[in-house]
């Protein structure tokens, strides 16, 4: 941005202090796990087997990863209702209504273990009950919401 720029000029800057974060999460050298700036910029997913969305936070960077996969998505949160922090602007309600019409799967209560070339290993938030396998498939992606890594 210009040292003159006004808001006249029609220049906005987004501060929002955004940067790669800590992978909380397991990954082997063949996992395929691609951050959400790098699926938006249009990294390609391959094949055409489901793609794990991890949510760790309940925002909406997942919920839109998740619905513009569609029927691919397995949204995983450690949540009880996917895209919690959506309240606060009202898109609940609405934004878990449009996960459902897209097809895409929810697991809740869900925290991302590790990831695989072919399965994610997830456990649950509450009895720390393990090695749930998800999904079942030829190809498997995460998507890191916020960015957690880059593309392998």
């Amino acid at each position: 941005m210009r040292p003159d720029a006004t808001p006249a000029d029609g220049v906005v800057v987004m501060a929002t202090g955004g940067r790669p974060g800590h992978r909380t999460y397991d990954a082997d050298t063949d996992a395929i796990v691609i951050d959400a700036v790098a699926f938006y910029e249009g990294t390609t997913v391959p094949g055409d087997g489901p793609i794990v969305v991890h949510d760790p936070i309940g925002g909406p960077i997942a919920i839109a990863v998740a619905e513009r996969l569609g029927s691919r998505a397995v949204l995983v949160t450690p949540d009880l209702i996917a895209g919690n922090e959506l309240s606060r602007s009202g898109d609940l309600a609405p934004a878990n209504v449009r996960l459902q019409q897209a097809g895409v799967r929810i697991e809740k209560r869900s925290i991302l273990r590790s990831v695989h070339a072919d399965h994610v290993e997830v456990d649950d938030r509450f009895t720390g009950a393990g090695g749930a396998s998800t999904p079942p498939a030829s190809s498997t992606a995460a998507t890191g919401c916020p960015p957690t890594t880059s593309p392998t």
